[in-house]
């Protein structure tokens, strides 16, 4: 990001900031989070470190009773600089919890988008892993982009629809061919990016505490042809002091060349005991053409105080000897 957009959206947030505590008041939400780890990985060379993992100030306001705005300003720690993470405005169509739809709303601009599950847990402060499963992180992970999303949630069922720009893809050159064919040298790394994409999830509840979805997403690209596939289920389940959830995802890239199909899935239990928790989790990933890649990974967690939590997960790759351990302190406010 240049340096001026940087500046830019840093006096945006200082801007805002000033605005909350002195004409609007109570009306403005501030909040926020940051964490930090250190890293050991085990492998032919030991290697450990310390780093900020994500960073995030939010700024959110009710604007009326049928309408709200959001905007979260987000660290990126792959660039090194803040960038805009969120900017959107949602408005309510519908409420009323006394008919069958609950509730119908709309929301446009730049948000996470609402494929499977894991995207409630994308914050770290959300999410009780360090890290991400292997099934979201290879398809989709992180999914953030600019577009239109609806809402519709009944007691049994809910529903979500979106239209986004869709999410860049890439690939290595790999033969001569290749790169006749596309211009480029060989070994060369090629992005592409469909011009529309287009999903929604639906979400069943037969009994307290479990909701059973699926999930589909298509990408079209600028010939109007699709480009990517992305499919997945997914289960939640909470009982007492347990909470359990699951997920399979498909993702395949139609391209005319260098065309792959990739699918992942994960299960995960959390146990938690007041201020401390377990959590385990069992992750498989098969990148198209290759075998099944298989991961498992142990943490827990106490919270020092409101708003501070220390973590830790080890993570056991069974097809490798790159084991890797993660101390993590994360902050909300």
């Amino acid at each position: 990001m240049p340096a001026k957009k940087t500046l830019m959206i840093g006096m945006a947030v200082m801007a805002a900031l000033l605005l909350g505590s002195t004409v609007v008041g109570e009306e403005l939400e501030i909040s926020g989070f940051f964490d930090v780890t250190s890293t050991y990985q085990n492998s032919q060379s030991d290697q450990s470190d310390f780093g900020l993992g994500q960073a995030e100030i939010d700024l959110e306001s009710q604007l009326s009773p049928t309408a709200a705005m959001a905007v979260a300003v987000a660290y990126n720690n792959e660039s090194g600089q803040f960038e805009l993470g969120c900017a959107e405005i949602a408005l309510s169509l519908y409420s009323n919890n006394n008919t069958f739809v609950n509730s119908f709303d709309v929301a446009a601009g730049q948000f996470d988008v609402p494929f499977g599950i894991d995207y409630h847990v994308y914050h770290s402060i959300e999410r009780k892993l360090v890290t991400s499963p292997m099934a979201v992180d290879l398809t989709h992970g992180g999914w953030n982009d600019y577009g239109v999303k609806f809402n519709m949630a009944t007691q049994y069922f809910n529903v979500g629809i979106f239209g986004v720009n869709g999410f860049e893809s890439s690939f290595e050159v790999s033969t001569a061919a290749q790169s006749l064919a596309l211009g480029v040298a060989e070994g060369e790394e090629v992005n592409t990016t469909p011009a529309n994409a287009f999903g929604t999830r639906v979400g069943v509840m037969p009994i307290d505490g479990l909701e059973l979805g699926g999930s589909f997403a298509i990408g079209i690209n600028e010939s109007g042809k699709d480009e990517m596939l992305m499919a997945g289920v997914d289960m939640q389940y909470s009982i007492s002091n347990v909470d359990l959830k699951g997920e399979y995802i498909s993702h395949s890239l139609n391209r005319s060349i260098a065309g792959e199909k990739n699918q992942g899935y994960y299960f995960q239990s959390t146990y938690n005991m007041n201020r401390t928790f377990l959590v385990g989790r069992y992750g498989s990933f098969k990148p198209d053409g290759l075998k099944w890649y298989d991961r498992i990974s142990l943490g827990g967690g106490y919270g020092v105080t409101d708003g501070v939590e220390l973590r830790f997960e080890t993570t056991i790759n069974e097809n490798s000897n790159n084991n890797t351990n993660i101390l993590q302190m994360v902050v909300g406010f």
